[in-house]
């Protein structure tokens, strides 16, 4: 089986990790071929999935409501018709629009739905919800053909919302758990973080949870977060004005490894369309304090293997944290917890439903 997966570029995210890793499993497998086909920026994973072919594709979009419009899926239209692939797997919603617009060759067509696409959001322009309503409309054209994966049930109902009749998977992100497993090292730091540091991951708000724990406590707790992005020098900058022991990591190959210098892992993302992070601190052993995004609820369950809170209320989740710091005994409990969620959701069962989906179209 030939497999090619679109993707709008191969940098830090959770939507091209699980590109890559699927494509890197399924290598290995007898009888599969992959390609990943990206339009901009340069492969940053090229280290860590060195067994996985990656090819960069310019393209060319300007859609105007009164002129012509200026297409061009040339590169791709070729690298598809050159692979001659069974399947297209497209991830994000603009390699969905280009995709639409290329001749499939017969090649069965998915779309990964990883998250609340933010084309799809209301507080548009009204100039971009016109456009995006007829780049609807080009994609559609080929309802027929496609067919969604949504990465937890909450996108399932998000896709529904823009497709009543589209026809969807429900295939919830698979970890590497030889990768991510508790480590017997000494945790150095109290509290630990992923993602990367744009506002809706609400790293700030994480810091005044800190903050707030630092002054109740008199104590001065530590937390390391791993991820970078445009929200790093006002981070810093609080950091630095509230003299909390914190250390921005920034991007690395080895988030297991800090991941498992935490004890707690904090997660206060306000939309979550699934919680791969949270999941693979489940798998090395840290309960969780997290807002409740959409997706993560079904991961972290209150009591039980973390807390998951509705608001975003410092003081509960100062009360929440102090819990899991004073009573050793429900830690080690929702530890133990934690570790067991995330046996669940192991990479090598993942790929197997996978290919299932792809075979059965």
């Amino acid at each position: 089986m030939k497999i090619i997966h679109v993707i709008p570029n191969l940098k830090r995210g959770g939507a091209e990790r699980i590109a890559l890793e699927i494509c890197s499993r399924l290598n290995q497998k007898k009888g599969f071929s992959t390609l990943i086909l990206y339009f901009e920026g340069e492969n940053e994973y090229k280290e860590i999935y060195p067994d996985v072919q990656t090819k960069k594709v310019s393209t060319s979009i300007k859609i105007s409501l009164f002129k012509k419009n200026k297409i061009d899926v040339s590169q791709l239209q070729k690298a598809v018709s050159d692979f001659q692939p069974n399947i297209i797997n497209s991830h994000l919603y603009r390699s969905e629009f280009l995709i639409s617009l290329c001749d499939l060759r017969g090649a069965k067509w998915f779309s990964h739905i990883h998250g609340f696409a933010p084309e799809y959001r209301t507080n548009n322009s009204w100039k971009k919800k016109i456009t995006l309503k007829y780049e609807r409309f080009l994609i559609n054209q080929n309802q027929s053909k496609i067919q969604f994966v949504a990465v937890s049930k909450n996108i399932g109902k998000f896709i529904r919302r823009f497709n009543a009749k589209a026809k969807i998977h429900i295939l919830e992100n698979g970890i590497d758990l030889e990768k991510f497993k508790k480590s017997d090292n000494n945790r150095l730091f109290n509290f630990c973080s992923v993602g990367s540091l744009v506002d809706n991951k609400n790293h700030a708000f994480l810091l005044k949870v800190l903050k707030s724990l630092n002054k109740k406590r008199s104590e001065n707790h530590s937390m390391i977060i791993v991820g970078d992005g445009p929200e790093r020098e006002k981070l810093e900058s609080y950091i630095s004005e509230h003299n909390l022991r914190v250390e921005l990591v920034g991007n690395t190959n080895e988030v297991a490894k800090y991941v498992n210098q935490g004890k707690i892992y904090l997660h206060a993302s306000r939309r979550e369309a699934f919680g791969l992070t949270i999941l693979e601190a489940m798998a090395c052993g840290l309960p969780g304090v997290t807002l409740d995004g959409g997706g993560n609820s079904q991961l972290v369950k209150t009591n039980y293997n973390g807390f998951l809170m509705k608001e975003e209320n410092i003081d509960e989740f100062v009360r929440c944290i102090e819990s899991l710091l004073d009573d050793e005994s429900l830690f080690q409990e929702m530890s133990k917890n934690a570790i067991e969620t995330a046996q669940n959701f192991g990479m090598d069962a993942y790929i197997s439903k996978l290919i299932l989906i792809y075979s059965n179209y």
